[in-house]
C-alpha cells in the first residue's frame, strides 16, 4: 500500500509521474516538479484534494504528444514563475475540470498555439471563470448562424457577457443611440482570449 496521497492517486490512474517530471513537458517548469516530488514524500491526507486535482492535470498532459516547450530565451526565464503560479493555481481552483483546462494551457503552450503572455492570460482566466458562464460563452464560438460572428444583447439583460468581457473573453462596443426606455445597448463580440478559451474547454 502506498504510504501517501500523491503516490497512491497517480497509481490508481496509472500515470508515470518520474517519467512525466523527468522526461515529458513538464521538466521544462521545474518548480512544478519539485513541488509534485515534495508532495510525494509526505503521508498527508488533507493534500487529497489537491492530489485529485492534480492527477486530472497530470493525467491529461501524459496524453499529449508534446516532450518540450519550445520559449524565446526571455519567455524561458519567467517559465520558473508561471511554473510556481501554476502551483497555486492548481491548489486554488474549485473543480476538477479547471485542472484539465489547466493542462491543456500547457498543451497549446507547447504545441505553439500563443505565447507566454497570452498563456499567462488564460491561466488567470480560468482561475477566474464560473463554469455556469460555459453556456453564454458557447454563444459567441460555437459554430452557429450568426451573422458575422457577432452577439448582442442589452447591459440589462444579464450580467454573463460582461462578466465574460471583464476575463477579456470578449471585446465591448457601446452604440451611441438608446432605446425607447432611455437604455443604453452594449454588442460583444469574439476576443482571441476568449477563442482560446473556448478550444481548451472544448478540448480538454
Amino acid at each position: 500500500m502506498k504510504n501517501n496521497i500523491i503516490d497512491a492517486v497517480m497509481e490508481n490512474a496509472e500515470i508515470a509521474i518520474d517519467t512525466l517530471l523527468d522526461d515529458g513537458i513538464l521538466k521544462d517548469i521545474p518548480v512544478l516538479g519539485n513541488i509534485v516530488k515534495a508532495l510525494q514524500i509526505r503521508d498527508d491526507v488533507a493534500n487529497i484534494l489537491y492530489a485529485k486535482k492534480l492527477e486530472a492535470f497530470l493525467l491529461s498532459i501524459s496524453n499529449s504528444n508534446y516532450e518540450h516547450i519550445e520559449l524565446e530565451l526571455n519567455d524561458k526565464e519567467n517559465l520558473e514563475k508561471i511554473g510556481l503560479d501554476l502551483v497555486f493555481i492548481i491548489d486554488k481552483i474549485n473543480n476538477i475540470d479547471k485542472a484539465k483546462w489547466v493542462a491543456q494551457a500547457v498543451i497549446n503552450l507547447a504545441s505553439k498555439k500563443y505565447n507566454l503572455d497570452t498563456f499567462e492570460r488564460l491561466i488567470y482566466a480560468i482561475n477566474n471563470f464560473s463554469p455556469t458562464l460555459k453556456s453564454t460563452l458557447d454563444i459567441y464560438y460555437k459554430p452557429r448562424e450568426l451573422v458575422n460572428g457577432v452577439g448582442s444583447c442589452y447591459v440589462y439583460d444579464g450580467d454573463h457577457p460582461e462578466e465574460l468581457a471583464n476575463l477579456g473573453l470578449l471585446t465591448t462596443k457601446y452604440a451611441p443611440t438608446v432605446n425607447n426606455e432611455g437604455v443604453g445597448s452594449v454588442q460583444y463580440k469574439e476576443s482571441n482570449l476568449g477563442i482560446q478559451l473556448w478550444y481548451i474547454i472544448e478540448n480538454a
